[in-house]
């Protein structure tokens, strides 16, 4: 992830000690620091250089002062709940300490964030309440001042004792690009210097009230930076120099494209088409609902509905919709989506979708045969760095404004009733058409049990009547009562549970 996204500095919570609780905190520390280590170093995993990743040194890494301090006692492990002796580990330079982490700088959680009402540290702990699942949400606490001390582990720049930033000692600025080749040339050097006068240029004539203002200096730095990554890609930097300035640009270029959407306010929205009409309510009707899951084989329309919020006009160039699986969908759309649009205008496409027979279906690309086993099994490697794989359907739209051209990109979505909270909207997900759930899911068998109870639910993703049977794959010897059982549903959606009882015939310990 180091070599993929060439962060200046790494930052952990943990230290790899047993002041970190529990084991994945432990780990998650003493990988902070190895992986600082191993990042540049081109013979540590050398497959990701065979792939395409260059070596990347970050410039520094700091992990979290442990919040418990030292007692006669030792350090507190809220994990067992003992204390433990104080002993730390330098996972950098190989080196054992019995003195808490010194602080290098402290960040103070406890400023206040204007633009939001709320201390940083009440930010964080808002978003530390959704983490229901283990301690069932948590309070924000009242305003207050508050730091955060953290230690730095090593630095490659010359680095003080004591800081006041992450950053001090490394040039962060625009100009600061040209300093990851040996020998930055004039071309580099100016080009550098026009982006980042215009950013400065768009930061300071930014009002909120009006963000359409800045959208010209925004397009201009747009254009700028794309000519400077030409540039850069058809020159003759020396590497390792000329594929990091080019990530780097790569990056500003990302930032000007995305603030030259917000400045417009130009919205994506793609959704499931309903099977019914908006009613006569017109714009104040509910969202109609629509299926949540497709299945292989099935036909449906999408609709993508492009807004231009600002007064500027704008140019569409092109609507198009992709499927992630590399299936062969079929996609019919519109065949040419180019116009003018004006200034607080929409304009909307649409597409018929149908879904291959051997469609991917919607699933975490990570899975385990049982919670004994610690680790997931990856069934796809090509996401690892994601927190899911693709969701099926995107819809991409490419305007343009001032010779600027911008991509937005918006995940098809469904829109369900769900009781009490209303109109839901979740991305769309193929499935298949039927699927079983069976109880219990696990369980023993008393030797001389006569019969037991089992029961199977089926899942209808059909859009309309599904029927099948149903039957029991047994130990040999065994039966069950009935021996088949036929269900039918008739909507999308629907659940049947069957009841059998089994009769398991020589049942040994």
């Amino acid at each position: 992830v180091i070599r993929m996204t060439r962060p200046l500095v790494v930052t952990s919570v943990f230290v790899g000690a047993p002041t970190d609780g529990h084991g994945q905190h432990q780990v998650a520390g003493q990988m902070a620091q190895e992986a600082f280590a191993a990042a540049g170093d081109p013979n540590r995993f050398p497959e990701q250089i065979r792939e395409g990743l260059r070596p990347w040194s970050p410039l520094k890494v700091y992990a979290h002062v442990p919040f418990f301090s030292a007692t006669p006692q030792g350090m507190y492990d809220y994990a067992t709940d003992k204390y433990v002796p104080v002993r730390f580990f330098d996972y950098i330079h190989k080196t054992w300490s019995s003195q808490t982490p010194s602080t290098t700088l402290e960040i103070a959680e406890g400023d206040y964030a204007p633009a939001t009402g709320l201390t940083y540290l009440q930010i964080g702990r808002e978003g530390l309440g959704f983490q229901k699942s283990q301690n069932h949400g948590i309070a924000i606490p009242p305003p207050a001042a508050f730091a955060s001390a953290y230690h730095r582990y090593d630095s490659r720049v010359p680095a003080a004792e004591h800081e006041e930033s992450f950053f001090d000692g490394i040039d962060v600025s625009i100009g600061g690009i040209g300093s990851l080749t040996p020998s930055e040339p004039d071309f580099l050097k100016s080009g550098l210097a026009e982006i980042a006068k215009l950013a400065d240029q768009a930061s300071s004539q930014y009002q909120p009230d009006r963000p359409q203002g800045i959208a010209p200096a925004l397009a201009d730095g747009l254009g700028a930076t794309r000519a400077l990554i030409g540039r850069v890609r058809a020159g003759n930097l020396p590497e390792p120099g000329k594929s990091d300035v080019l990530f780097e640009l790569g990056v500003k270029e990302e930032q000007f494209e995305h603030a030259l959407a917000e400045s417009l306010g130009l919205s994506l929205q793609a959704a499931v088409m309903p099977d019914r009409p908006q009613g006569p309510m017109g714009p104040f009707a509910p969202a109609s609902p629509t299926f949540t899951i497709a299945i292989p084989g099935q036909t449906f329309g999408v609709q993508a509905t492009f807004l231009n919020q600002s007064p500027e006009t704008v140019n569409v160039e092109a609507v198009s919709l992709e499927a992630s699986d590399g299936k062969a969908w079929k996609i019919d759309g519109p065949p040419d989506a180019r116009q003018s649009l004006a200034g607080r205008a929409q304009t909307q496409a649409r597409f018929s979708v149908t879904v291959p027979p051997d469609a991917a279906l919607t699933r975490p690309y990570f899975t385990r045969p049982d919670e004994e086993q610690a680790y997931y099994d990856l069934t796809d490697p090509r996401y690892r760095n994601l927190s899911l794989a693709p969701y099926p359907l995107a819809a991409t739209v490419r305007v343009s404004y001032r010779g600027a051209a911008v991509h937005l990109s918006q995940v098809v979505q469904t829109v369900e009733r769900i009781p009490g909270l209303g109109m839901e909207s979740q991305p769309l997900l193929v499935g298949p058409a039927i699927s079983v759930t069976v109880a219990p899911s696990a369980g023993a068998v008393p030797v001389g049990a006569a019969s037991f109870a089992f029961a199977c639910t089926v899942h209808s993703n059909v859009k309309g009547p599904a029927r099948g049977t149903l039957r029991l794959s047994l130990p040999a010897g065994w039966h069950s009562k009935p021996e088949t059982a036929a269900f039918s549903m008739d909507r999308d959606g629907e659940d049947q549970t069957v009841a059998f009882s089994v009769l398991p015939d020589s049942v040994k310990p």
